[in-house]
């Protein structure tokens, strides 16, 4: 609880003598969803620098139609893309999610279940988070970056009241840990610029400042498909079919209806 300022050396770096650039690191958790890609946008537009798009293939069952995707909406935006492969340890532990397991049964995106546990990875988010604070403390050894702003899906105001690791609590209690378990923990701030933005709210975001033709490129479903090199949610009469892709259809039918 003391305010200080710790000094911490390695054999590459001194966190108090080493002059700081006054700049800051911005890692977006980025899935390809329309909670980061909103995000990514948001941040483009604010003006911020050195923004990394941080993609985790954790054996998504669709990972291949993400991971397309997010590569496409970062280089529509000019944004750099790190991608962490962290699948076999994770499928090794535990594969039976529905987001993990081709023969799972999809539940979510029906009307009495729009968002339930069935689509829980064991600790994914928490994963998440420890791998952008590892790759954050190797990238502030090597350009002393001043702060790190830590952004994502964490957030999101619709889903924080199903999702334990989708709420101000999980992610104050993380940033608090990384002040004894990183170097860098006083460095590492959380950015709640799109703190409590519905997918509503999101969409008129986008289309406010003519971004909405992004959302095209966007993947969120449980199950996507890879369409001649193309990927795409999974649909029923031509519209996505679970998860967030359905919720999304719905938005915009109602916004279009006003």
């Amino acid at each position: 609880e003391i305010n200080y300022e710790p000094r911490y050396m390695t054999l590459n770096w001194d966190s108090y003598l080493t002059p700081k650039k006054r700049e800051e690191l911005v890692l977006v958790s980025a899935s390809s969803g329309m909670d980061s890609t909103t995000t990514l946008c948001a941040l483009k537009m604010a003006g911020y620098k050195n923004i990394v798009a941080c993609h985790f293939n954790y054996g998504h069952r669709g990972g291949d139609c993400e991971q397309v995707a997010i590569q496409n909406i970062c280089t529509i935006l000019d944004i750099q893309l790190k991608v962490f492969d962290i699948k076999n340890p994770l499928q090794d532990i535990d594969k039976t999610s529905m987001l993990m397991s081709n023969t799972a049964k999809v539940t979510t995106g029906q009307n009495d279940a729009l968002k339930t546990l069935a689509a829980w990875a064991p600790c994914r988010n928490l994963q998440f988070l420890t791998w952008m604070a590892t790759y954050a403390e190797a990238e502030v050894m090597k350009h002393n970056y001043d702060e790190v702003h830590f952004l994502g899906g964490f957030l999101n105001l619709s889903e924080s009241a199903v999702y334990s690791d989708n709420s101000e609590n999980f992610v104050n209690a993380f940033v608090n840990t990384l002040k004894y378990g990183s170097l860098i923990g006083d460095r590492i701030k959380l950015n709640y610029g799109m703190c409590d933005l519905m997918k509503s709210d999101q969409i008129y975001f986008l289309h406010h400042f003519n971004l909405l033709d992004i959302y095209k490129y966007t993947i969120s479903c449980d199950r996507p498909k890879m369409i001649n090199g193309i990927p795409h949610n999974c649909s029923k009469n031509g519209k996505p079919a679970c998860g967030s892709g359905a919720f999304l259809v719905k938005v915009f039918d109602y916004l279009l209806a006003e």
